[in-house]
């Protein structure tokens, strides 16, 4: 095993060898405690700021922070017969671990709107329809990065 140097103050040296620490065993746990930290953060998404038109001509402008799981479009529409084929759907996660869901219509059928919830089972409780929730589930969308 390779070995590398700590230098301490005389101190904190003092402190050491009067009460016996294994300061190579705590110097790894710290290690790689710091390194599992760095490994985190770099692995989390970048959070920016995220704009959505809302309101009944798309007049509103909402902004949050967060990163898009599934990106609104045109495209994100549910399959289900049930739901309105012109609808369409964007789901972020927000820098709180909310889930914010984006609802749109392609023809302006309704106002477009933007609604948070703590989870995705919450979104489907109010309506977002199962295959477009399954679309957030299969992404990144159930891992909460928190900087706590």
């Amino acid at each position: 095993m390779p070995k590398i140097n700590v230098y301490l103050p005389d101190d904190l040296a003092d402190e050491v060898r009067k009460h016996q620490l294994p300061v190579s065993a705590i110097c790894q746990q710290a290690l790689l405690e710091e390194i599992s930290k760095m490994n985190a953060r770099t692995a989390a998404p970048d959070f920016t700021t995220l704009t959505v038109e809302t309101g009944a001509d798309r007049s509103r402008t909402e902004k949050f922070k967060g990163y898009w799981v599934v990106e609104p479009s045109d495209d994100q529409r549910s399959n289900d017969p049930e739901n309105d084929a012109g609808a369409c759907y964007g789901i972020a996660r927000t820098v709180k671990g909310r889930v914010a869901v984006y609802i749109y219509h392609v023809n302006d059928g309704f106002p477009a709107g933007l609604r948070a919830y703590d989870d995705i089972d919450g979104a489907v409780a109010d309506g977002l329809p199962i295959d477009i929730a399954d679309r957030f589930r299969g992404e990144d969308g159930q891992v909460v990065y928190r900087d706590i």
